[in-house]
């Protein structure tokens, strides 16, 4: 029981998972065709980007395998929080299977869950990065779970406020936006969605590899002080 113990601790002291860059390609790909096909069509979607950025806000926020103390790095963001599943979260199919058939529009209601998918569509959000980490059942220690959470940025999100405001697509994009998918975009953003991903990606791969490296030094550390306090 002891060992077993140890390597929980050892475990949920482990950072959050990141994507893999077919997995960031993916997690923007859902959201953009998720936006694209609202109903009734949106005349204020913005274009999404994946940013790195919001992903380490992610990692962030399942430091410690509940929600932050701190709020203060998540001003202007809302987070995306997925039902906890003992089996191994995946990106794509946890947020591609997200769909609106439980909101209703006119009335502003759900008849169903329909928290992931308001959140996925908020039309002023132009940011999304994802994590992932296996934490502690919270009714049964022994036990872990596996959590996944995408962090939104610019969220001015009001719970009672429709996710975007209805109409022809793009009708009320910003000056000198242009329309894609039925989002809008500027010329520079949308250069951005392309190009800013692949060079985040890069970065991040470099990245990935030097957490690698200093997740795997700490793990004596890890267990003898977990060992000493259990006895």
């Amino acid at each position: 029981m002891l060992k077993l113990l140890c390597l929980l601790s050892l475990t949920w002291h482990v950072s959050a998972q990141v994507p893999t860059d077919e997995e960031r390609k993916a997690i923007l790909e859902c959201h953009t065709r998720l936006r694209e096909h609202v109903s009734p069509p949106a005349s204020n979607m913005m274009l999404m980007n994946y940013s790195v950025e919001m992903e380490n806000l992610a990692v962030k926020y399942l430091a410690d395998c509940r929600p932050p103390t701190n709020p203060e790095p998540f001003k202007g963001t809302s987070q995306l929080l997925m039902p906890q599943s003992p089996e191994k979260s995946q990106y794509v199919h946890d947020l591609c299977k997200v769909n609106g058939n439980h909101y209703d529009y006119e009335s502003n209601s759900c008849t169903g869950p329909c928290i992931a998918y308001n959140k996925m569509v908020w039309a002023a959000s132009t940011q999304v990065g994802c994590a992932l980490k296996h934490c502690p059942n919270k009714n049964e220690v022994s036990k872990s779970m596996h959590t996944l959470v995408c962090i939104y940025k610019p969220s001015d999100r009001l719970v009672a406020a429709r996710p975007y405001e209805s109409g022809k697509s793009c009708s009320r994009c910003p000056n000198g936006y242009k329309c894609h998918q039925n989002q809008c975009y500027a010329d520079t953003n949308y250069r951005c969605h392309l190009n800013r991903h692949d060079n985040d990606v890069d970065q991040h791969s470099a990245l990935n590899n030097r957490r690698a490296n200093i997740l795997s030094a700490p793990v004596a550390l890890f267990q003898v002080k977990f060992v000493f306090i259990i006895r």
